[in-house]
């Protein structure tokens, strides 16, 4: 929000109410078509009286003596650091003192520490939870995960000691929490393989307690302006024991929303899907699978199991091939015991 001609430091956030409720008549197989991206509904209006409405929230983002930077390369970036399914902000600010510029992370965390407007999930951006990221004289900040290994990490531009030559400096993401994400890119299926833009995506994550929650995203909704956003969609899952359930992708197409679905979907995937401009019947999806950091710890509990039970099985083998030992003489006594009485009756009876 602008104060005046050279401040700006709040953040007005309006929540989604596009997401459906769970009811008893919740259908896991109909809930990403149930969502309509052009519901007149989707906002609450800001205020009603002069009074903010429930879903609606003011934040300061900046303290006394900062601005947001909104320079032609400041802007606010989301993106989901942690992937835990909740997006953070990465800001510029700028100090009017002077005019020193830093770069802040802020972390989407549970509201429990201040009141929070009501059905907004109970979560919020704070300055009181910013992280300040050490670097001299930043310009430029966004996400983009350049390992490849599921975890967004920080691009950062600033200015060199010269001021004559930018440098380009990235902050990796080295947080340890076995979390889960999946990457979508849908391409062109033509000869140049563009990315496609504006493409939406939905699907349906389980969570640990049993509850669905349906999870969505565009890939490359602007690329103007120093956007700079990932060619693909991100989407952090968090902790989740299931597949992802119906993948579905919104593609324009003709001047229509072409629509397909795949389902299931292993976390920890990156999904390239090849949209054939004819029909979304043509479309191909391949799927690259990004195993768990946990891996080797779960391959050396899986060997350790089979050993144990390999141990188990030959000890209740050997065991069991000395009781027929012990038992043999009693069934060699039983048969001539039976031979003796079939023969003594067999004389008798002549």
């Amino acid at each position: 929000k602008k104060k005046n001609k050279e401040q700006w430091g709040e953040l007005h956030i309006l929540f989604n109410k596009m997401r459906p409720e769970k009811d008893s008549s919740w259908d896991t197989t109909t809930v990403c078509n149930s969502v309509s991206l052009g519901h007149k509904s989707m906002f609450e209006p800001i205020t009603q009286n002069g009074q903010s409405v429930e879903d609606y929230m003011i934040l300061n983002a900046t303290k006394k003596g900062e601005v947001i930077s909104f320079n032609d390369n400041g802007y606010i970036r989301p993106g989901d650091f942690t992937s835990d399914g909740f997006p953070e902000l990465l800001i510029v600010i700028k100090n009017t003192t002077d005019s020193s510029t830093t770069v802040y992370l802020y972390e989407n965390l549970p509201c429990n520490f201040g009141k929070c407007p009501q059905n907004s999930g109970q979560r919020t951006f704070t300055s009181k939870f910013r992280e300040k990221l050490e670097i001299n004289k930043p310009e430029l900040a966004s996400f983009f995960d350049l390992r490849e290994n599921g975890a967004i990490d920080i691009l950062v531009m600033n200015s060199s000691e010269n001021l004559n030559t930018p440098r380009i400096n990235f902050l990796y993401n080295y947080m340890l929490e076995d979390v889960f994400f999946m990457k979508v890119q849908g391409l062109v299926d033509n000869n140049f393989g563009g990315v496609y833009l504006g493409a939406n995506y939905q699907f349906i994550v389980t969570h640990l307690d049993g509850d669905k929650a349906v999870t969505g995203g565009t890939q490359l909704s602007q690329t103007s302006f120093n956007a700079l956003q990932m060619p693909y969609a991100f989407f952090g899952i968090g902790r989740s024991n299931n597949y992802l359930e119906h993948l579905t992708a919104y593609y324009p197409l003709h001047g229509m929303s072409a629509t397909k679905e795949w389902s299931p979907i292993i976390p920890n995937s990156q999904i390239i899907i090849l949209a054939e401009m004819k029909s979304a019947d043509d479309w191909n999806i391949e799927l690259f699978v990004n195993p768990s950091n946990k891996m080797q710890y779960i391959i050396i509990i899986d060997l350790t199991c089979l050993f144990v039970f390999i141990i188990i099985m030959t000890i209740m083998h050997f065991r069991e091939k000395a009781q027929d030992r012990r038992e043999r003489p009693n069934v060699f006594n039983f048969i001539h015991q039976c031979k003796q009485l079939v023969l003594n009756t067999y004389i008798t009876c002549t």
